[in-house]
């Protein structure tokens, strides 16, 4: 039955277009069922836009706007973009040094009295801010912020009264730390030199001139058309309306919400010489530090994007991602192919790099396996029992696998538990945390030696104790 629910949708959404001259039919569908499995794996709910520097390749809307009304998306449908929005942040930022207003070694000090009553903070740089190498914390770091603080409206002095109370995790310049906070302080600096909101400087300098008229920055009481309701994916894969967040504190890292369509254009102002000049467009994709960034398979970073260079049989791309209560969100441009991948989604936190990474393969043709999924009610609850155990990686990572009501968990050191799901009879995986599991079978279909992990670009090999 899932089979053909899959095949109908498939149909359904099928169109043909034309990739580099030629008909690529296998594209299309793969990419097409690719999004119908993984609404049914994940709860996919979204949409999806492949383009070049000319036409659109493809687009589809897979699901619904609003969950409670059945209101189906549309390619037009507005969604949170997290922190793509530092994207539009670094491109400001090179527009104020181009124009002379601020220099990237500038020191904030002399935007903020603040930072000369805290130890280091006088040393740190507008360069700091945009690489994430000023030590500030991110969220983790900035008190009460989860409990209280992110459900407040809180205004510009009160939040960077709160910046200016945090310790610095580094001295500045010394390592990289990913800090949505320090973007603030970019957005307020972006204010002092410009005289206007960051907001009205958005629409001066970006919106306008791209005819972004899908684009904005949100908040928590304006009513905008188009705009999707946010659901939150829960440990035990079950759907609710997404938490709370204010928008206040997010200014410069994470307030902006945009239409797939919006974010084609801004990429292709990126990828044509239409409107930035090659300059301009250079010191945003050259790195600005020569640290790389653990959290995101050690790329270099520009100013607000993610540098991967071409490293096996990947092309170099330059990426920029966003996740909040309610949206997961990808935007990859690739330079040499002047091509651009986008992918939004009022689910959270999904697990986009492991999507962009899937997407890929089938967009540029090359090998690539569609996940399938098993109908766990088939498999008995004696055959799941030989996969029960403890499981010791060599760096002495420890991952459990449990059994509960005849379904299978995987917990990791001490993180709670979340289920896996079968794909095939010694495969299985994780919906939210984006992660396959392959178990060492022997022949007699018994005995588990071991398992492996991959995921978020990472492997790992377990022996079981």
């Amino acid at each position: 039955m899932q089979t053909i629910i899959r095949i109908i949708i498939a149909s359904v959404l099928f169109f043909t277009f034309k990739l580099n001259g030629q008909n690529n039919y296998n594209f299309n569908t793969k990419l097409t069922e690719y999004l119908s499995v993984q609404n049914e794996r994940i709860n996919f709910n979204g949409v999806v836009l492949v383009a070049n520097s000319k036409e659109i390749l493809y687009q589809r809307a897979i699901g619904f706007s609003s969950l409670e009304n059945k209101t189906p998306l549309t390619v037009g449908s507005k969604f949170k973009i997290a922190s793509i929005s530092k994207s539009f942040t670094g491109m400001l930022v090179a527009l104020a040094v181009k124009e002379g207003k601020l220099k990237l070694e500038d020191k904030i000090k002399q935007y903020f009295n603040e930072c000369t009553l805290r130890e280091k903070w006088d040393e740190i740089t507008i360069q700091h801010l945009i690489s994430h190498t000023s030590g500030i914390p991110h969220w983790k770091g900035y008190k009460d912020y989860w409990t209280i603080k992110s459900r407040l409206p809180l205004n510009t002095k009160q939040v960077l009264t709160d910046i200016f109370k945090m310790d610095l995790v580094f001295i500045p310049g010394k390592k990289v730390n990913y800090s949505s906070p320090a973007y603030f302080l970019l957005a307020v600096i972006l204010q002092k030199v410009y005289g206007d909101t960051y907001d009205g400087i958005l629409n001066k300098k970006i919106f306008k001139p791209l005819k972004l008229d899908n684009t904005g920055a949100y908040n928590d009481l304006s009513i905008i058309p188009k705009m999707t309701s946010g659901y939150h994916l829960l440990p035990n894969d079950s759907l609710i309306v997404a938490p709370y967040r204010s928008s206040s504190a997010l200014k410069g890292s994470g307030s902006l919400y945009a239409s797939a369509k919006d974010l084609l254009k801004w990429n292709r102002s990126l990828m044509n010489d239409s409107i930035w000049n090659s300059e301009l467009k250079q010191s945003l994709f050259n790195p600005i530090t020569d640290h790389l960034m653990p959290h995101n398979n050690k790329a270099q970073y520009g100013m607000g994007w993610y540098i991967h260079n071409k490293k096996n049989d990947r092309l170099k791309s330059y990426q920029a991602s966003g996740g909040t209560f309610g949206y997961s969100s990808i935007s990859v441009v690739y330079p040499e192919r002047k091509l651009t991948l986008i992918v939004l989604s009022n689910i959270s936190f999904l697990p986009m790099h492991s999507i962009w990474s899937d997407m890929e393969k089938i967009i540029l043709e090359k090998p690539f396996k569609l996940p399938t999924i098993i109908n766990s009610s088939l498999i008995s609850i004696k055959s799941l029992e030989k996969f029960i155990g403890t499981y010791r990686a060599s760096n002495n990572m420890q991952l459990k696998i449990l059994e509960h009501q005849g379904k299978l968990f995987a917990k990791l050191g001490s993180k709670p538990p979340f289920r896996i799901y079968t794909e095939s009879h010694s495969v299985f995986f994780g919906k939210k945390v984006g992660v396959r599991f392959t178990f060492n079978v022997l022949s007699d279909n018994k005995t588990v030696t071991g398992l492996k992990t991959e995921g978020k670009g990472k492997e790992f090999k377990f022996k079981k104790l």
